[in-house]
């Protein structure tokens, strides 16, 4: 099969030909015994700056350091799983037809792929289980799909080559979904998903790689949220008129107002009287519903300090979020709600920024330009949802090169 290939130069992403995308390796951290992890062979580190490395030991939570990082050429990626064990079923539009099932037989292809592959890295966009994984979510998250995307090395934790025959399992990055908070709060997700900001209390976290030539930075775009609130932690806002608006927890209440100031009849408390969510709703506010989320004055702060960092070492940036940052060709439905912000972040501060890559829509996009015009590389990746069985994996190995400005990313479909 013809490989497909992306090339970043001179800050822009060039496609070469048309493409497939990304997936990860997997190990759980857990230093709660009540959700075991597959197995004990990483140490617990308690992270203490906002990059994730222990500024005594310098290693991340799983026991790698920059090193490590500093060496890695190759990732994988992967975006919306959404595995469940139940029957096939769709989307609540009808749209799509979505393969439960048969997203999980489509990972393990993709981890079989990688491994082959030898990436050194692997990234998981979100949507790593359906909303319909209920019950069984620790069975269906442990037992079986992080197993399918597990990936190992033969180097060290600080990235020099093994001298034994050893292996180790290579880094999973992960990347919070709105499915994830249908089925629990990101406290409860911090038990299985690696890389959180404890000064935050954010799935984001940024890596040098390339010997320092690349900084890929990864967002939590469900910082503001309203879908992940128990009803008794958001008492008086099912209800209307609303109430109780100072008891709410920060991030939901901030969530309520993007909502309930741009398309309120989205909110609970009202979109049972009959109103569609998009009825008199002008396109470009279509992104304002409950399934989507925003990044946060606080995380735009951090993006900032981030863009700047890189720019002093003169490094190109790769931005990662389950939520797109532009609409695609179909739709305007699945968007950032605060994606203006970014897209004026970067105008000011992120010319050296190559791309965003996120999940989401279930489907391959690739756009040079973000909606301000920004030459940022828009690429919205495909689920293995939609796999037909026995279908190749939808993935990307991006492969940044040693030299600045050239970023192959080599499809297995």
């Amino acid at each position: 099969m013809k490989k497909n290939l992306l090339w970043i130069q001179n800050n822009k992403l060039i496609q070469l030909h048309k493409t497939y995308k990304t997936i990860s390796g997997s190990r759980i951290s857990d230093e709660n015994t009540e959700f075991p992890a597959p197995n004990n062979t990483f140490k617990i580190i308690k992270m203490s700056d906002s990059n994730g490395f222990d500024s005594i030991t310098g290693k991340d939570s799983l026991g790698f350091t920059k090193g490590y990082y500093s060496k890695s050429t190759k990732i994988g990626i992967i975006a919306d799983i959404q595995y469940a064990d139940v029957e096939d079923g769709s989307n609540f539009d009808k749209s799509e037809t979505r393969g439960y099932r048969e997203s999980l037989k489509c990972a393990q292809r993709a981890g079989k792929h990688f491994q082959a592959e030898n990436v050194d890295l692997v990234l998981q966009l979100g949507d790593i289980l359906d909303g319909k994984s209920g019950e069984n979510v620790k069975r269906d998250l442990l037992e079986r799909v992080l197993p399918a995307l597990k990936c190992t090395t033969k180097r060290n934790f600080d990235g020099s080559e093994c001298s034994d025959s050893e292996e180790k399992e290579i880094p999973r990055i992960d990347i919070m979904g709105n499915h994830e908070l249908y089925l629990g709060s990101r406290n409860d997700w911090k038990k299985w998903l690696n890389y959180f900001d404890d000064t935050c209390n954010e799935l984001r976290s940024v890596r040098e790689i390339c010997n320092g030539k690349w900084r890929l930075i990864f967002l939590d775009t469900y910082a503001i949220n309203v879908i992940e609130f128990l009803p008794e932690e958001i008492s008086g806002a099912l209800e209307y008129p609303f109430k109780n608006r100072e008891k709410w927890p920060e991030k939901y209440r901030k969530g309520h107002e993007y909502l309930e100031t741009n398309n309120k009849y989205v909110l609970k408390a009202l979109k049972d009287q009959g109103k569609d969510w998009y009825e008199g709703i002008p396109e470009e506010n279509h992104k304002f519903v409950p399934f989507n989320g925003a990044l946060g004055d606080g995380q735009l702060e951090w993006i900032k300090t981030q863009l700047s960092e890189a720019k002093s070492k003169k490094q190109l940036v790769c931005m990662f979020g389950h939520i797109p940052l532009t609409k695609n060709i179909h739709s305007s439905k699945c968007i950032l709600w605060d994606s203006e912000k970014l897209q004026h972040v970067l105008t000011e501060n992120g010319q050296h920024t190559a791309a965003y890559i996120a999940g989401h829509t279930h489907r391959n996009y690739e756009f040079y330009q973000d909606d301000l015009g920004n030459d940022v590389r828009c690429i919205q990746i495909a689920s293995p949802l939609l796999a037909q069985p026995n279908e190749g994996s939808i993935d990307w190995v991006p492969t940044p090169s040693e030299t600045p400005g050239l970023y192959p990313l080599a499809p297995h479909g």
